[in-house]
């Protein structure tokens, strides 16, 4: 079951690159009695949290970060919605198996998708989780430009989050862009908005853009991948992306950093490290 995986993540590695891996209900549904939709869902977060644990040690050294469910606080037919007694058991529960085989990778809670007072409320029915990993929280600000960026993380910061990874984000729905495919306001907002994250330091460790192409999102809202649907980078979103978000020297065409249409967009690159 890992072979999908396996030379992704190897290849990710040697280009520097640090890996996040999204653990929600596609990495198990449950046992067809107890699933984690229906059924006994402490029963069930025991079985994730298994599951958690042997993934961990399969990737020992290899993954820095797992985020523990996708937009737990979303709805709509795609979602998968969660209560915070239930996030915060997952939490719980997978922090233990993933921290006893890999102490080094960080464990985040959320992936986020509500406005600061709505993720706040979530996070008070979370209190046990949140002490377990640490306060460790990740959050997907769409539509927020720097102005709105700013109070957002400071109340999440102030409300007991240690830590805020925007494990998406994207210029989607913000008065930077004149048109769905706009790479040239795209830019502008990767230049402004990772400015200012650098101000927050280690409480935003990671700004994850998405998409990598636009194969790898709904496009009903436009096209925001550093790649167009055949592979091509998009300019100067791209080199923008590499020099602002990446603090990186831009890879050539034919580095092995060039967009796979076939992988899903699992890894960050680093803000800080010179990746030349």
């Amino acid at each position: 079951r890992f072979d999908f995986y396996d030379d992704y993540i190897s290849q990710l590695n040697d280009l520097g690159v640090n890996v996040i891996l999204v653990l929600n209900q596609e990495t198990y549904w449950g046992d067809g009695n107890n699933n984690w939709n229906s059924g006994f869902f402490s029963s069930y977060a025991v079985d994730f949290a298994v599951q958690a644990g042997e993934i961990a040690d399969h990737y020992q050294g290899k993954v820095q970060a797992y985020e523990i469910w996708n937009e737990p606080d979303a709805g709509g037919d795609q979602a998968a919605p969660l209560g915070p007694g239930e996030l915060n058991t997952l939490v719980e529960y997978a922090n233990q198996t993933i921290s006893e085989v890999d102490s080094a990778a960080t464990i985040i809670a959320g992936g986020f998708l509500g406005d600061a007072p709505q993720i706040v409320q979530f996070m008070n029915g979370m209190s046990s989780g949140l002490d377990a990993n640490g306060g460790v929280i990740s959050s997907h600000p769409y539509t927020k430009g720097p102005d709105q960026l700013t109070p957002y993380l400071d109340t999440l910061l102030s409300s007991g989050a240690s830590q805020v990874w925007l494990t998406e984000i994207s210029s989607v729905a913000t008065s930077y862009l004149s048109a769905p495919d706009d790479p040239e306001g795209a830019a502008e907002y990767v230049k402004d908005v990772y400015e200012l994250l650098e101000n927050y330091g280690s409480q935003v460790p990671a700004a994850v853009w998405f998409a990598w192409s636009d194969t790898q999102q709904d496009t009903s809202m436009g096209y925001f991948g550093l790649h167009d649907a055949a592979g091509a980078r998009k300019e100067p979103l791209f080199t923008t992306f590499y020099q602002y978000a990446c603090r990186a020297k831009v890879p050539d065409e034919d580095s092995a950093a060039k967009a796979d249409q076939n992988k899903p967009p699992l890894f960050i690159l680093p803000r800080t490290e010179d990746l030349t």
